[in-house]
């Protein structure tokens, strides 16, 4: 359906990640950009089988949405259309080569930021984009409310039914963002000059990130190298400014921020000393 030579792609594809960006990601993409390795006859070595490979996934893009279009038609012709709330989301993205790596489990935005739609009839606005970050822990209190149920006690999140009336915004809106350890990681035939046993023992740790409404996204592992980007400056994160001097301020606040979210859900991953 694509052709690999003329896919649109970003400066952080098939690229290393930064010297100062995490030691797991930077592992990841040597193992797949220096490991030799074959995917689906696909050589993760050249930059061809890259562009074949992300060529196939938008065709499994593609594929999802002429599928949507076939369930919407299904509502209209069945004449459930205004009484059915619609979401359009997915569970996470794919690398496809960018910062040099294939799959998710990772924090870059190619893996954890994802779209969002969603047709509420009844409420009758017209089309418009929301500015802001959700997440989707937010999802299903928004969905129950919007159904006329109440919310479980036990259940994390808040509706954000005023959002979608109008009444309200995203704005102030933390997205906490978490992966926990991974029995997977075996990076032993490469090891980018550091031991193995170094490599894979980040490599499966976990990680906490906070995305902030002002764009700026700071990553955190108790093991390896900590992240902070400014998402409106750097879209593509290509520069760690965890380290910078004049950041110091700002890693702070965001750390008090995920440390008040830790206490709130009782989250026991350790964070780096700050």
């Amino acid at each position: 359906m694509y052709s690999r030579n003329n896919l649109a792609t970003g400066p952080q594809f098939f690229r290393m990640p930064s010297d100062n960006a995490a030691l797991g990601n930077r592992a990841a993409a040597d193992y797949y950009l220096n490991g030799g390795l074959m995917f689906n006859g696909m050589d993760m070595k050249d930059e061809a089988g890259w562009r074949e490979l992300r060529a196939r996934y938008w065709g499994n893009v593609t594929l999802v949405d002429q599928s949507v279009g076939i369930i919407l038609n299904a509502l209209e012709e069945s004449g459930q259309a205004d009484n059915t709330i619609v979401v359009f989301t997915s569970d996470h993205g794919e690398m496809a080569g960018d910062h040099g790596m294939r799959g998710k489990t990772v924090m870059y935005e190619e893996s954890v930021r994802v779209p969002l739609l969603i047709r509420v009839p009844w409420l009758k606005r017209q089309i418009r984009k929301v500015s802001g970050a959700i997440s989707h822990i937010d999802l299903v209190p928004t969905l129950l409310e919007l159904m006329g149920e109440s919310k479980p006690g036990h259940l994390q999140g808040e509706s954000r039914v005023p959002v979608l009336q109008g009444q309200s915004t995203l704005e102030g809106t933390n997205v906490i963002i978490e992966w926990n350890e991974s029995e997977h990681v075996d990076y032993s035939h490469r090891a980018i000059n550091l031991p193995v046993e170094e490599i894979n023992r980040v490599a499966g740790m976990p990680w906490r990130t906070l995305v902030g409404q002002d764009g700026w996204k700071l990553n955190l592992s108790p093991v390896d190298q900590c992240e902070l980007y400014n998402l409106g400056a750097d879209p593509h994160e290509l520069k760690n400014l965890f380290d910078h001097p004049k950041q110091q301020d700002r890693i702070h606040d965001m750390v008090a921020r995920l440390r008040a979210w830790k206490k709130q859900t009782k989250d026991a991953v350790p964070l780096p000393m700050i």
